[in-house]
């Protein structure tokens, strides 16, 4: 009984520290259809989510495919006025560590999931985060891909 208890405690802990909450963002063009959008600390999502230093925010985006997809590539970058930063993420793989597994369907309902670490030495400031996912397949040009999820949300870096 004891150890059921421990369980169902320690669970609760895990999933409290990752609660979502839907955000306004905006939709770049994605070629899939985006069904939601959320994302974990997030204390003001009617304007700008703000992430504290030290922190790990996660997205959660909800999506179906518009065809087959063998693979996808993802990449976060900050837009800091007319200049845009990449955010680290672990790999550009987004079917291995990102809670979905290619190959992708046309017509079922995915749930992408990311973090970011927030590192102690970003300065206070207001971001434009955009979120990409794309299929290297469908490169246009070196270094273009067409977007298959693309959403953009405000941010803002705060102690």
């Amino acid at each position: 009984m004891q150890r059921a208890v421990a369980l169902l405690f320690l669970c609760g802990l895990v999933f409290s520290e990752y609660h979502f909450v839907p955000i306004k963002f905006r939709n770049c063009k994605s070629a899939f259809d985006i069904l939601s959008v959320e994302v974990s600390h997030c204390h003001d999502r009617e304007s700008r989510c703000h992430f504290q230093k030290n922190s790990t925010p996660h997205i959660r985006i909800t999506f179906k495919p518009n065809g087959h997809v063998d693979e996808l590539e993802h990449e976060v970058r900050a837009k800091l006025g007319e200049t845009y930063v990449p955010f680290h993420l672990r790999n550009k793989d987004a079917c291995t560590g990102s809670n979905i597994t290619c190959p992708l369907h046309e017509g079922q309902t995915y749930t992408y999931t990311q973090s970011v670490k927030i590192l102690n030495e970003y300065p206070n400031v207001n971001v434009q985060v955009n979120w990409l996912v794309s299929n290297p397949a469908h490169k246009l040009h070196p270094g273009d891909h067409k977007r298959e999820i693309c959403v953009i949300f405000l941010a803002k870096v705060v102690d």
